[in-house]
């Protein structure tokens, strides 16, 4: 039996390849695991995922949230792009720490390759303190040490409220939390059809079958 439109076939299975190679690339070369429950949802849903994602970020990185919510931390954070970055890895580590010194911020935003130099680091943790958001609680011929002011706390937990709750945060968090029970059950299915096998087990789908070369051209004389 001859299938209708091979070629169109041997086309569609090099580019399903392709692309979950590109893919199982980019996650590896960062720890983690590519697998095809992954690699389908990703491409059947690109579009709408990449536009969640893009939402999701537009609306974390609004300053200005409108109104007066969070007013003294978005003057902070809106001074310059470097401002809101800087000023966001010194809350992360005041989450983390009681106090946080220039060389902590320093070596976090060289952690998280954010390009700035000492000198700005520290004008800017100082213009965080006279707004009243850092509070300077060691003054020594060291450095400063700074802790978080109670408005800071204060509008912090004002955003994280409105954020949280915002339709298009929790659009994306509903994606996430979509595809990463979708992997969840592949994975526990996968290992359980390996250990325990049995005959109501699911074949290898054609994207496995695929990916293992079951429809790749061969030629006549290796028939």
């Amino acid at each position: 039996m001859k299938i209708k439109n091979i070629k169109s076939l041997f086309d569609k299975v090099e580019r399903l390849r392709h692309r979950f190679e590109r893919r199982k690339k980019v996650l590896e070369a960062n720890g983690r695991q590519y697998d095809e429950v992954l690699s389908h949802a990703i491409w059947v849903y690109r579009r709408p995922l990449c536009r969640a994602m893009t939402r999701a970020i537009l609306t974390l990185t609004n300053q200005h949230m409108g109104g007066e919510v969070g007013r003294t931390l978005w003057r902070w954070r809106s001074a310059s792009v470097t401002s809101g970055l800087v000023s966001r890895v010194v809350v992360d580590l005041l989450l983390e720490f009681p106090i946080v010194t220039v060389s902590q911020v320093e070596a976090q935003c060289r952690r998280e390759e954010i390009p700035v130099r000492r000198t700005l680091i520290s004008k800017i943790m100082n213009q965080g303190a006279d707004m009243k958001l850092l509070v300077v609680e060691k003054d020594s011929r060291e450095g400063r040490e700074y802790g978080m002011s109670e408005l800071a706390r204060e509008e912090l937990l004002d955003r994280m409220a409105l954020k949280y709750t915002d339709p298009a945060v929790v659009a994306f968090a509903r994606s996430v939390l979509m595809i990463n029970e979708m992997r969840k059950q592949f994975s526990a299915a996968t290992e359980e059809r390996e250990t325990n096998p049995n005959p109501f087990d699911a074949d290898a789908s054609l994207f496995a079958m695929a990916l293992r070369g079951d429809f790749d051209p061969v030629d006549d004389d290796d028939e």
